[in-house]
């Protein structure tokens, strides 16, 4: 498969603690965080995608993830033996009352993961 995996955790859990939201997307995936770079509300910490890491606001995520996880916004990727269409999302798992319970400010890591 051609994209990313994506883990939401708040700082320091990385390794320790179930995250807060995970799901998989498509090649074009992590369109919405460059976005959020851009726009000043997520800071890029780097890395090759294996991972790449940001912070972002929890306030931010948790408005975002009551509609919905990102969704790919590519084209049409047909593999050997996979098919991924526009808008394609797969395994997401949130947990929308754990992120009610966190300070809105409170800036957790995004991992996303590249799974080329």
């Amino acid at each position: 498969m051609l994209g990313w995996e994506f883990f939401v955790t708040r700082r320091g859990d990385e390794d320790k603690a179930p995250s807060l939201a995970s799901w998989t997307s498509g090649l074009d995936g992590t369109d919405w965080l460059d976005r959020l770079v851009t726009e000043g509300v997520a800071i890029d910490l780097g890395g090759n995608g294996y991972p790449n890491r940001y912070l972002v606001p929890a306030g931010h995520l948790l408005l975002m993830f009551e509609k919905g996880v990102p969704a790919y916004g590519g084209p049409l990727v047909l593999g050997d033996d996979y098919v991924m269409p526009t808008g394609w999302r797969g395994q997401v798992v949130v947990d929308l009352l754990r992120l009610r319970e966190l300070d809105p400010n409170e800036p957790l890591m995004v991992e996303a993961w590249d799974q080329s």
